[in-house]
């Protein structure tokens, strides 16, 4: 019977970790004081060059936009848990938001995501999106890699 117990708790235990390290939410949180600031970039991808433009505020609000439409409800958070970042299967950080209005003239998506590096250094990180929609028929979302985001000097 005990035997039963360790091995059920054996193969459990991961399940629940993986799916706490997954699903759990996290909210927003206060970035590096490095990344408080305007930044911006430019990326090819499947609908064409896309500026993506975002500030960072002290309290891990996001205001910005992807292309024509703008970032909404978007905030910095932790990206996944501490396991998995030790592990070296996640970022330690990410950008996530809706989006308000058409990326291109053609192209509408309702979710983006930033992740990749953030630290002293700046930010190098991809951009991707869900929920995408052009002439009315869902589309695969876009994405582009290893993006390298500028600091804006602010007038």
């Amino acid at each position: 019977m005990k035997k039963k117990i360790i091995i059920t708790l054996l193969i459990i235990s991961p399940i629940v970790i993986f799916a706490f390290e997954v699903f759990y939410p996290k909210s927003k949180i206060a970035p590096p004081q490095a990344l408080v600031g305007a930044w911006e970039t430019v990326a090819e991808t499947r609908v064409g060059k896309l500026r993506i433009s975002f500030n960072l505020y002290e309290d891990g609000t996001v205001e910005g936009a992807v292309g024509d439409a703008t970032m909404q409800d978007a905030y910095f958070k932790r990206n996944r848990g501490w396991l998995f970042r030790s592990l070296g299967w996640a970022t330690d950080y990410i950008i996530v938001g809706d989006l308000n209005g058409s990326v291109t003239s053609e192209v509408q998506c309702g979710r983006f995501w930033i992740v990749g590096h953030f630290d002293e250094k700046g930010i190098r990180a991809d951009i991707d999106c869900a929920e995408c929609w052009q002439d009315g028929k869902k589309r695969d979302p876009f994405g582009a890699g290893s993006l390298n985001y500028t600091r804006v000097e602010q007038p």
